[in-house]
């Protein structure tokens, strides 16, 4: 997927709330008010929902919309006491990274569970909290993740993640998303079946920085693990970074199938310093078929590029930038 199909994503989701016939898709307004959270009808301007719960909030209006619609959470912080599951066909949109501001003590999560077509943006996600995709009784697809910055508690295991679950996770768009100085994986895709797949994902000007470095989810904590017990195939990244994460900066597991992989213009510097004895301690830990274009890194604990799989399949190309290795390809057996 390229960044003009999140695009039209994006104009698909404005289309739904200009049709006359077909299905209703809801329009909502939510903020805090007095202490309690309170969602507005925008078309009625009515109060539909209100609670000192925003999980209660946000889940009622989610419940209500089957068809699709769309939720702007106005500038304020929510606690979320439990987990609220987006409804497919949505966007849920904030007001940005530092005024719309998700929180919670209890991994009260913003969940797709089984859904596609969702659209999240403009928000702040701080504590025991995460996105989290899962696709446990069908697939999911169509899913725009933009303007999201994410400091979570390592109870959560990872910022934004993607759980396909013997199942197929296609068509994900991450824009402008930063994980950054939290106790969890940044960017995690897990699977927990032989069938479990990941496709045609993106990821676009994403950071991973200072993830892991005072306590952690897991002693192998990475800023990006692209491919934990699942498969990929079609994966871009373009103008990303990973910096001085506690294990590695982006991050393939060595049992898993990798099929066109295409790094552009990435950074990783500094990852596995911070940890005594690194198992991985590189920038770029790779399996296979995997090309890196104009790509750099420096000052990683164990080396700058690991390859774990065929490393006849990996092709690094530099177009005037310093060379991420000095001539010599690491793999695992070397």
């Amino acid at each position: 997927m390229t960044i003009a199909v999140a695009a039209a994503l994006a104009f698909v989701y404005v289309a739904w709330m200009e049709q006359g016939d077909g299905p209703t898709y809801r329009s909502y307004e939510v903020s805090r008010e007095e202490g309690r959270t309170v969602a507005t009808d925008i078309i009625t301007g009515r109060v539909a929902y209100e609670s000192g719960s925003s999980s209660e909030v946000l889940q009622a209006v989610f419940r209500s919309m089957p068809d699709g619609g769309t939720v702007l959470v106005r500038s304020g912080t929510y606690v979320l006491d439990e987990s609220v599951e987006i409804s497919g066909n949505t966007v849920l949109r904030g007001e940005g990274v530092r005024n719309t501001v998700f929180t919670s003590e209890s991994k009260g999560m913003l969940v797709v569970k089984d859904r596609s077509n969702v659209m999240l943006s403009d928000l702040g996600i701080i504590g025991s909290t995460a996105f989290y995709a899962t696709a446990d009784r069908t697939d999911v697809s169509g899913l725009l993740v933009r303007n999201v910055e994410a400091t979570v508690t390592r109870e959560m295991g990872g910022a934004f993640i993607l759980a396909p679950d013997g199942r197929t996770i296609s068509k994900v768009s991450f824009i402008d998303c930063r994980a950054v100085g939290g106790e969890a994986y940044g960017f995690l895709n897990i699977g927990s079946r032989g069938d479990s797949l990941v496709r045609d994902i993106e990821y676009i000007n994403c950071t991973a920085t200072n993830n892991g470095l005072t306590t952690r989810s897991h002693d192998w904590t990475v800023g990006f693990d692209l491919a934990e017990m699942t498969a990929v195939e079609g994966m871009r990244l373009v103008n990303c970074t990973a910096n001085n994460n506690w294990e590695s900066g982006f991050h393939f597991e060595d049992d898993i199938r990798a099929h066109d992989v295409v790094f552009v213009n990435c950074t990783a510097n500094d990852n596995g310093r911070s940890k005594p004895s690194p198992l991985y301690g590189a920038g770029f830990v790779l399996n296979s078929n995997t090309v890196l274009r104009n790509c750099t890194a420096d000052g990683n604990a164990n080396g700058n590029l690991l390859v774990v799989g065929d490393p006849s399949t990996v092709m690094v190309q530099v177009v005037g930038a310093p060379s991420m290795y000095d001539g010599s390809m690491e793999t695992a057996e070397s």
